[in-house]
């Protein structure tokens, strides 16, 4: 099985999951067919730190159609990367699931999301390097990571993908780089989702 088509039968397994429960003795919700509700979450109230080590938020974005808010970072060092930090919620009923069976049953559709970005971006083949979950002792969530390479001989393009999850909200970072040794920026990017984590102001203080 292809990467892109294991990432699509992932998607759909965790797609189907999101929307009907199956009464199993190990569900909270009892009944089959029951929809779960999503949950309401003012995202447009959230404030994300304005700097997070060297880099600064230059803008963020959020529709009122959107579920998802989006917070864009610089290094005036490295004016052509591009840092994207996103937060959106848990789908109704996540929070009851075990904190790795949350992280690793959604990080298949950003990754395949992820993928078909950076192969429209480069115009090239795109190759994922690494994937790995690891624990953090500052979160109860696992922390995910993808490293994508796009197949150019002519300018080097990558980035690198990390997801995490604090109730109620999932959190994202996005690294889009030139620079060919992304496996070397990992903890430097580890180091900022958390302190990203831990600068967020959340709506209503909790």
């Amino acid at each position: 099985m292809t990467p892109r088509l294991l990432f699509c039968t992932l998607l759909a397994i965790s797609t189907a999951g999101c929307t009907v429960v199956e009464e199993t003795s190990s569900s909270p919700y009892g009944r089959i067919g029951i929809a779960v509700p999503e949950p309401e979450v003012a995202l447009e109230q959230w404030q994300a730190p304005e700097q997070v080590g060297n880099y600064r938020l230059q803008g963020t974005l959020h529709t009122s159609h959107s579920e998802l808010r989006l917070f864009r970072y610089v290094d005036p060092a490295r004016p052509t990367e591009n840092i994207e930090m996103a937060i959106y919620p848990l789908p109704g009923g996540w929070e009851d699931l075990a904190p790795m069976r949350v992280v690793d049953g959604h990080f298949p559709q950003p990754r395949e999301a992820e993928m078909v970005r950076l192969i429209r971006h480069s115009q090239a083949d795109v190759r994922e390097e690494l994937h790995a979950s690891e624990a953090h002792p500052d979160l109860l969530y696992p922390i995910a990571i993808s490293e994508f390479h796009a197949l150019r001989s002519d300018y080097p393009l990558g980035s690198l993908l990390m997801l995490t999850a604090d109730l109620p909200v999932f959190i994202r970072l996005r690294l889009e780089t030139n620079d060919p040794d992304l496996n070397a920026r990992i903890p430097a990017m580890r180091d900022m989702l958390l302190a990203f984590r831990a600068g967020l102001v959340r709506h209503g203080g909790s």
